[in-house]
Protein backbone atom coordinates (compact mmCIF):
# COMPACT_ATOMS: atom_id res chain seq x y z
CA UNK A 1 0.00 0.00 0.00
CA UNK A 2 1.12 3.79 -0.75
CA UNK A 3 1.52 6.35 1.81
CA UNK A 4 0.30 9.59 1.95
CA UNK A 5 3.72 10.68 0.56
CA UNK A 6 3.57 8.35 -2.32
CA UNK A 7 -0.02 9.04 -3.42
CA UNK A 8 1.10 12.77 -3.29
CA UNK A 9 3.80 11.87 -5.81
CA UNK A 10 1.97 9.98 -7.96
CA UNK A 11 -1.00 12.41 -8.20
CA UNK A 12 1.93 14.54 -8.98
CA UNK A 13 3.06 12.77 -12.08
CA UNK A 14 -0.31 12.12 -12.97
CA UNK A 15 -1.00 15.86 -13.42
CA UNK A 16 2.67 16.52 -15.56
CA UNK A 17 1.62 16.36 -18.80
CA UNK A 18 5.01 17.02 -20.72
CA UNK A 19 4.74 18.15 -24.21
CA UNK A 20 7.49 18.19 -26.72
CA UNK A 21 8.04 18.94 -30.55
CA UNK A 22 9.92 16.07 -32.41
CA UNK A 23 11.29 18.09 -35.15
CA UNK A 24 12.39 14.82 -37.29
CA UNK A 25 8.89 13.74 -36.91
CA UNK A 26 7.23 16.93 -36.93
CA UNK A 27 4.55 15.91 -34.65
CA UNK A 28 4.17 16.65 -30.84
CA UNK A 29 4.74 13.80 -28.67
CA UNK A 30 4.15 13.04 -25.54
CA UNK A 31 6.64 11.60 -22.73
CA UNK A 32 8.55 10.48 -25.28
CA UNK A 33 5.72 7.77 -25.57
CA UNK A 34 5.00 8.52 -29.14
CA UNK A 35 3.02 11.01 -31.31
CA UNK A 36 -0.46 12.74 -29.43
CA UNK A 37 -2.15 10.54 -32.07
CA UNK A 38 -1.17 7.40 -30.36
CA UNK A 39 -3.03 8.79 -27.24
CA UNK A 40 -6.32 7.06 -27.08
CA UNK A 41 -9.39 7.98 -25.11
CA UNK A 42 -8.82 5.65 -22.04
CA UNK A 43 -5.16 6.39 -22.36
CA UNK A 44 -4.94 8.08 -18.61
CA UNK A 45 -7.96 5.86 -17.09
CA UNK A 46 -5.48 2.96 -15.38
CA UNK A 47 -3.58 5.21 -13.98
CA UNK A 48 -6.39 7.00 -12.62
CA UNK A 49 -7.88 3.51 -11.30
CA UNK A 50 -4.59 3.03 -9.08
CA UNK A 51 -4.90 6.06 -7.68
CA UNK A 52 -8.43 6.03 -6.53
CA UNK A 53 -7.49 2.97 -5.11
CA UNK A 54 -4.42 3.63 -3.30
CA UNK A 55 -6.55 6.65 -1.86
CA UNK A 56 -9.32 4.60 -0.24
CA UNK A 57 -6.76 2.26 0.93
CA UNK A 58 -4.75 4.32 2.77
CA UNK A 59 -8.00 5.58 4.00
CA UNK A 60 -8.81 2.64 5.85
CA UNK A 61 -6.11 2.61 7.78
CA UNK A 62 -5.20 6.33 8.25
CA UNK A 63 -5.40 8.40 11.02
CA UNK A 64 -5.66 11.97 9.95
CA UNK A 65 -7.97 11.05 6.86
CA UNK A 66 -9.86 14.57 6.53
CA UNK A 67 -6.25 16.60 6.40
CA UNK A 68 -5.20 14.17 3.78
CA UNK A 69 -7.77 14.43 1.14
CA UNK A 70 -7.58 18.12 1.65
CA UNK A 71 -4.02 18.67 1.37
CA UNK A 72 -4.63 16.08 -1.99
CA UNK A 73 -7.17 18.70 -3.19
CA UNK A 74 -4.78 21.39 -2.43
CA UNK A 75 -2.09 19.61 -5.27
CA UNK A 76 -4.51 18.82 -7.69
CA UNK A 77 -6.19 23.08 -7.24
CA UNK A 78 -2.55 23.96 -8.02
CA UNK A 79 -1.69 21.82 -10.83
CA UNK A 80 -4.95 22.06 -12.66
CA UNK A 81 -5.80 25.72 -11.85
CA UNK A 82 -4.83 27.10 -15.44
CA UNK A 83 -7.23 24.77 -16.96
CA UNK A 84 -9.40 27.38 -16.36
CA UNK A 85 -7.37 30.20 -17.94
CA UNK A 86 -7.43 28.44 -21.09
CA UNK A 87 -10.30 26.91 -23.66
CA UNK A 88 -8.99 24.68 -26.20
CA UNK A 89 -11.43 24.66 -29.38
CA UNK A 90 -10.14 26.34 -31.89
CA UNK A 91 -6.65 26.57 -33.46
CA UNK A 92 -5.93 29.75 -32.65
CA UNK A 93 -6.74 28.75 -28.95
CA UNK A 94 -3.63 26.07 -29.31
CA UNK A 95 -1.98 29.27 -30.59
CA UNK A 96 -2.06 31.87 -27.73
CA UNK A 97 -1.49 28.42 -25.60
CA UNK A 98 2.00 27.60 -27.05
CA UNK A 99 2.95 31.65 -26.80
CA UNK A 100 1.99 31.61 -23.43
CA UNK A 101 3.71 28.28 -22.13
CA UNK A 102 7.04 30.00 -24.44
CA UNK A 103 6.83 32.99 -22.71
CA UNK A 104 6.73 31.73 -19.28
CA UNK A 105 9.72 29.28 -19.73
CA UNK A 106 7.98 25.87 -18.28
CA UNK A 107 7.29 26.69 -15.14
CA UNK A 108 7.62 23.09 -12.99
CA UNK A 109 3.62 24.27 -11.54
CA UNK A 110 2.50 24.22 -15.79
CA UNK A 111 -0.34 21.66 -16.33
CA UNK A 112 1.17 21.39 -20.02
CA UNK A 113 4.61 22.07 -20.00
CA UNK A 114 5.84 22.31 -23.94
CA UNK A 115 9.81 21.56 -24.68
CA UNK A 116 11.47 21.88 -28.03
CA UNK A 117 15.26 21.02 -28.88
CA UNK A 118 15.09 24.34 -32.16
CA UNK A 119 15.71 27.44 -31.38
CA UNK A 120 13.63 28.32 -33.93
CA UNK A 121 9.39 28.75 -33.19
CA UNK A 122 8.07 25.51 -33.85
CA UNK A 123 5.78 25.19 -36.77
CA UNK A 124 2.60 23.75 -36.35
CA UNK A 125 0.32 22.48 -39.09
CA UNK A 126 -3.67 21.52 -38.79
CA UNK A 127 -3.19 17.72 -38.11
CA UNK A 128 -1.00 18.79 -35.15
CA UNK A 129 -3.42 21.32 -33.65
CA UNK A 130 -5.92 19.00 -33.39
CA UNK A 131 -4.57 16.39 -31.65
CA UNK A 132 -3.20 18.98 -29.23
CA UNK A 133 -6.70 20.23 -28.72
CA UNK A 134 -7.85 16.25 -28.34
CA UNK A 135 -5.40 15.97 -25.88
CA UNK A 136 -5.06 18.78 -23.73
CA UNK A 137 -9.00 18.18 -23.42
CA UNK A 138 -8.98 14.26 -23.06
CA UNK A 139 -6.29 15.28 -19.57
CA UNK A 140 -8.67 17.95 -18.58
CA UNK A 141 -11.83 15.71 -18.42
CA UNK A 142 -9.13 13.33 -16.22
CA UNK A 143 -7.88 15.73 -13.90
CA UNK A 144 -11.39 16.98 -13.19
CA UNK A 145 -12.55 13.31 -12.14
CA UNK A 146 -9.56 13.11 -9.87
CA UNK A 147 -10.81 16.19 -8.47
CA UNK A 148 -14.54 15.11 -7.99
CA UNK A 149 -13.34 11.85 -6.46
CA UNK A 150 -11.40 14.04 -4.04
CA UNK A 151 -13.60 16.24 -3.37
CA UNK A 152 -16.36 14.16 -3.15
CA UNK A 153 -15.09 12.47 -0.50
CA UNK A 154 -14.02 15.48 1.39
CA UNK A 155 -18.01 16.13 1.15
CA UNK A 156 -19.19 13.06 2.08
CA UNK A 157 -16.57 12.70 4.66
CA UNK A 158 -18.68 12.57 7.86
CA UNK A 159 -21.11 9.88 6.34
CA UNK A 160 -18.34 7.45 5.31
CA UNK A 161 -17.21 4.15 7.45
CA UNK A 162 -14.05 3.69 5.54
CA UNK A 163 -13.59 0.59 6.52
CA UNK A 164 -16.87 -1.09 4.89
CA UNK A 165 -16.15 1.55 1.62
CA UNK A 166 -17.50 -0.04 -1.45
CA UNK A 167 -15.02 1.89 -4.04
CA UNK A 168 -16.68 0.30 -6.93
CA UNK A 169 -20.04 1.34 -5.69
CA UNK A 170 -19.04 4.70 -4.64
CA UNK A 171 -17.29 5.45 -8.49
CA UNK A 172 -20.84 4.39 -10.06
CA UNK A 173 -22.87 6.55 -7.60
CA UNK A 174 -20.73 9.87 -8.21
CA UNK A 175 -20.32 8.71 -12.08
CA UNK A 176 -16.85 9.30 -11.55
CA UNK A 177 -15.92 8.21 -15.53
CA UNK A 178 -14.30 9.64 -18.71
CA UNK A 179 -17.25 12.09 -20.81
CA UNK A 180 -16.72 15.08 -22.49
CA UNK A 181 -18.47 18.11 -20.71
CA UNK A 182 -20.32 21.10 -23.35
CA UNK A 183 -16.74 22.99 -24.92
CA UNK A 184 -14.40 20.29 -23.61
CA UNK A 185 -13.94 18.35 -27.20
CA UNK A 186 -12.79 18.24 -30.25
CA UNK A 187 -14.88 19.97 -32.77
CA UNK A 188 -14.74 19.54 -36.67
CA UNK A 189 -13.83 22.48 -39.03
CA UNK A 190 -16.25 22.24 -42.35
CA UNK A 191 -14.89 23.52 -45.02
CA UNK A 192 -18.02 25.72 -45.93
CA UNK A 193 -19.25 29.20 -45.19
CA UNK A 194 -21.33 29.78 -41.95
CA UNK A 195 -24.91 29.97 -44.32
CA UNK A 196 -23.50 27.03 -46.66
CA UNK A 197 -22.99 24.92 -42.96
CA UNK A 198 -27.19 25.20 -42.58
CA UNK A 199 -27.97 24.40 -45.58
CA UNK A 200 -26.06 21.25 -45.46
CA UNK A 201 -27.33 19.94 -41.98
CA UNK A 202 -30.69 20.82 -43.09
CA UNK A 203 -30.39 18.75 -46.01
CA UNK A 204 -28.85 15.76 -43.82
CA UNK A 205 -31.90 16.19 -41.22
CA UNK A 206 -34.75 16.76 -44.19
CA UNK A 207 -33.43 13.51 -45.66
CA UNK A 208 -33.36 11.29 -42.65
CA UNK A 209 -29.69 11.21 -42.74
CA UNK A 210 -29.57 12.55 -39.38
CA UNK A 211 -31.80 12.13 -36.40
CA UNK A 212 -32.25 13.62 -33.18
CA UNK A 213 -36.14 13.20 -32.23
CA UNK A 214 -39.01 11.75 -33.25
CA UNK A 215 -40.45 15.28 -32.63
CA UNK A 216 -39.94 17.36 -35.90
CA UNK A 217 -39.68 20.93 -33.60
CA UNK A 218 -37.14 19.34 -30.77
CA UNK A 219 -35.05 17.70 -33.70
CA UNK A 220 -34.45 21.51 -35.64
CA UNK A 221 -33.65 22.79 -32.09
CA UNK A 222 -31.29 19.52 -31.25
CA UNK A 223 -29.59 20.13 -34.53
CA UNK A 224 -28.82 23.53 -34.37
CA UNK A 225 -27.63 22.95 -30.56
CA UNK A 226 -25.49 19.85 -32.05
CA UNK A 227 -23.95 22.10 -34.52
CA UNK A 228 -22.56 25.26 -32.42
CA UNK A 229 -21.49 22.55 -30.17
CA UNK A 230 -19.42 20.27 -32.38
CA UNK A 231 -18.36 22.40 -35.81
CA UNK A 232 -16.14 24.85 -36.63
CA UNK A 233 -16.44 26.74 -40.11
CA UNK A 234 -13.82 27.94 -42.30
CA UNK A 235 -14.46 30.78 -44.37
CA UNK A 236 -11.32 30.99 -45.90
CA UNK A 237 -7.82 28.99 -45.65
CA UNK A 238 -6.12 30.50 -42.74
CA UNK A 239 -9.86 31.40 -40.92
CA UNK A 240 -11.57 29.41 -38.78
CA UNK A 241 -14.76 30.43 -36.90
CA UNK A 242 -16.42 28.89 -33.97
CA UNK A 243 -20.28 28.86 -35.18
CA UNK A 244 -21.90 30.83 -32.66
CA UNK A 245 -25.70 33.12 -33.41
CA UNK A 246 -27.09 30.08 -35.34
CA UNK A 247 -30.12 31.20 -35.44
CA UNK A 248 -30.22 33.50 -38.40
CA UNK A 249 -28.80 31.17 -40.92
CA UNK A 250 -30.69 28.51 -39.51
CA UNK A 251 -33.94 30.45 -40.13
CA UNK A 252 -32.65 31.28 -43.49
CA UNK A 253 -32.91 28.40 -44.65
CA UNK A 254 -35.33 26.77 -42.54
CA UNK A 255 -38.09 26.52 -45.08
CA UNK A 256 -38.41 24.62 -48.86
CA UNK A 257 -39.02 27.47 -50.91
CA UNK A 258 -35.71 28.77 -50.59
CA UNK A 259 -33.87 29.64 -53.73
CA UNK A 260 -30.51 29.89 -51.54
CA UNK A 261 -31.12 26.21 -50.38
CA UNK A 262 -31.79 25.20 -53.96
CA UNK A 263 -28.61 26.62 -55.50
CA UNK A 264 -26.42 24.91 -52.81
CA UNK A 265 -28.53 21.51 -53.47
CA UNK A 266 -27.17 22.06 -57.44
CA UNK A 267 -24.01 22.71 -56.44
CA UNK A 268 -23.94 19.64 -53.82
CA UNK A 269 -25.27 17.56 -56.49
CA UNK A 270 -22.68 18.59 -58.71
CA UNK A 271 -19.72 17.49 -56.59
CA UNK A 272 -21.51 14.13 -56.05
CA UNK A 273 -21.99 13.37 -59.69
CA UNK A 274 -17.94 14.18 -59.78
CA UNK A 275 -17.41 11.98 -57.39
CA UNK A 276 -19.53 9.15 -59.08
CA UNK A 277 -17.84 9.75 -62.16
CA UNK A 278 -14.39 9.81 -60.55
CA UNK A 279 -15.23 6.11 -59.05
CA UNK A 280 -16.84 4.72 -62.14
CA UNK A 281 -13.76 5.30 -64.17
CA UNK A 282 -11.44 3.58 -61.33
CA UNK A 283 -14.57 0.76 -61.45
CA UNK A 284 -13.53 0.50 -65.46
CA UNK A 285 -10.01 0.34 -64.92
CA UNK A 286 -9.97 -2.77 -63.14
CA UNK A 287 -12.20 -4.47 -65.08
Amino acid sequence: MQTPTQIKSSIITFLFFKIEFDSDLNSFVYKNRGPLNEINEDFFEPKLGEIFKNIVDNLQVGKENLVFLKDLEDIINKKTKHFEMFKMNSFNDVDVYLKYLKEEQFNKDFLFMLDSNEEKPIEVDEANKNEFIRVFNLAKNYANNLYQFVDGLIVDFDHIDFNEFDFDEYIKSHNIEPIYENGNHLKCIVNLKKIDVAHLFKMLLDEGIFYFSENERKNKILLKKFIEEYFLYRESKESIFEIKKFNKEYSEVDYNGNELHLNFLKDFRDKIDKRIGEISLKIESRK
